[in-house]
C-alpha cells in the first residue's frame, strides 16, 4: 500500500528526529532511554541468560590465559636470572 504524500510528510519530521548526519549520510542514532517498556518475555529472558552466561565462560577463559600469561613470564624471570648467574 503506497503512503500519501500528506502521510510522508507527517511523519518526515520523527524520522530525521531519530537520525543524525554524517559524511556517509544519514544514520539511524540511538541516543537516550531505553525504548523498551513492561516486562521481558520470556524468549528474551531466556536470550540475555545465555547471553551472561557466555561472557562469564569467557571472562573466566580470558582470566586463566592472563594467569598462565603471568606465571610463565615469572617463570622465564626465573629462568633467566638462574641462567645468568
Amino acid at each position: 500500500m503506497a503512503r500519501t504524500k500528506r502521510r510522508r510528510e507527517a511523519r518526515r519530521p520523527l524520522e530525521y528526529a531519530a537520525s543524525t548526519t554524517t559524511s556517509r549520510g544519514r544514520t539511524p542514532s540511538r541516543g537516550g532511554a531505553a525504548r523498551a517498556s513492561g516486562e521481558p518475555s520470556a524468549a528474551l529472558q531466556k536470550a540475555a541468560s545465555w547471553e551472561r552466561a557466555y561472557v562469564m565462560k569467557d571472562l573466566r577463559r580470558i582470566g586463566k590465559t592472563v594467569l598462565a600469561t603471568l606465571v610463565l613470564l615469572a617463570l622465564a624471570g626465573v629462568a633467566e636470572n638462574a641462567l645468568l648467574r
